[in-house]
């Protein structure tokens, strides 16, 4: 696949997509955007964002669409597919149709071409065509000189307003998310891996080197924890600050791979400071479970009909407790502390009926 996304072409917050997919040998092909993605647990929809969508040969000429669903369109003519293009509108903000689905800000789409600031889960802007998901993609981002994207993903700057980006397949693209914007970026060597911090605050309350000065010494124990080397080269922390309330009211993160994204209320280091760092502590473990060690249901994860897995409590609470455990064991903070985020999480757990983990996890 070859992907192009103008982010200097947005207009009331939809910014254009083209996509070249490999070639197709059947009669009709159908193109998927997401229902759900990893990590949500809830259904998204991606493909209600999307408007304008057409298919057309290498002449030009539009080849027939039907909209299957929300999320399926299907190409007729498909042997003659040479390029499928669409509009894409962002999660963040109210648009027609939105309803009560709220889109979690972390796991959604930010366009403001105002301030330069694209928050691009890749899963939200891009697709795949049926049956060709395990395919190379190359997304070409065309930006403005004074923004720079942040993302874990294998980046070539091509000139100073495009950057090319590539990965093995639909799953790796979509564990990849980037963000653009005006560069508070810093990048340091921990054990055997480049971790970058990308802050968006705008008001410039909070910067990155106040982020990653608060965290070295936990990613530090936390390569010491894992044996002194990272599973992963390189790893991204994208942290998207807000000065006005949120769609869906809430704060927090979403973990990927080689990344996660943040989306919290803005406040200065002396405030937010912890609240990244409590965050980064657990989010940052998701390198072991689940990219590590996972279920099939996760492995080949079906974008458009998922099967849960029934090990959630593995991934959550494996992750949870280390991200504890190695707080107090390289004397970040004392066995009190300890102790007491683990009576706190007893008291909630006494809440709630008694299911099995693995019966909670599927559902």
């Amino acid at each position: 696949y070859q992907i192009s996304i103008d982010l200097t072409a947005s207009k009331e917050d939809k910014v254009p997509v083209t996509i070249n997919p490999p070639k197709v040998d059947m009669d009709t092909i159908e193109y998927h955007m997401a229902k759900i993605v990893p990590g949500t647990y809830s259904i998204s929809d991606f493909g209600r964002f999307i408007s304008n969508f057409k298919a057309v040969d290498v002449d030009g000429n539009e080849l027939p669409v039907d909209t299957l669903t929300v999320n399926k369109w299907q190409i007729a003519n498909a042997k003659d597919l040479h390029q499928i293009s669409y509009l894409v509108d962002d999660t963040w903000d109210e648009f027609d149709g939105y309803g009560d689905n709220i889109v979690f800000e972390p796991g959604g789409t930010n366009i403001n071409a105002d301030s330069e600031t694209f928050v691009l889960n890749t899963f939200g802007f891009i697709g795949y065509l049926k049956g060709k998901k395990f395919v190379p993609f190359e997304v070409s981002i065309k930006h403005t000189e004074t923004s720079y994207g942040a993302t874990a993903l294998k980046k070539e700057t091509v000139d100073p307003t495009q950057d090319r980006y590539f990965a093995d397949d639909f799953n790796f693209l979509a564990d990849g998310p980037i963000m653009y914007s005006i560069p508070d970026t810093v990048t340091r060597k921990i054990a055997n891996a480049e971790v970058i911090v990308s802050v968006h605050s705008p008001n410039k309350v909070l910067s990155a080197k106040d982020v990653m000065d608060n965290i070295y010494d936990l990613m530090e124990a936390q390569s010491n924890y894992l044996g002194g080397e990272l599973p992963v080269n390189r790893y991204a922390y994208l942290i998207y600050l807000n000065d006005e309330s949120t769609l869906s009211g809430a704060m927090g993160a979403l973990e990927h791979s080689y990344s996660s994204v943040y989306s919290l209320p803005e406040a200065g280091a002396d405030r937010i400071a912890q609240t990244v760092r409590d965050v980064a502590a657990h989010e940052f473990f998701h390198i072991v479970t689940p990219l590590n060690i996972h279920s099939k249901e996760i492995g080949e994860f079906n974008y458009i009909e998922p099967e849960m897995s029934k090990h959630l409590w593995l991934y959550e609470g494996v992750t949870e407790y280390s991200s504890m455990h190695v707080q107090v064991k390289y004397n970040l903070y004392g066995p009190d502390k300890f102790m007491a985020e683990i009576q706190d999480k007893l008291r909630v757990a006494d809440r709630f009926p008694l299911v099995s983990f693995t019966e909670m996890s599927e559902n």
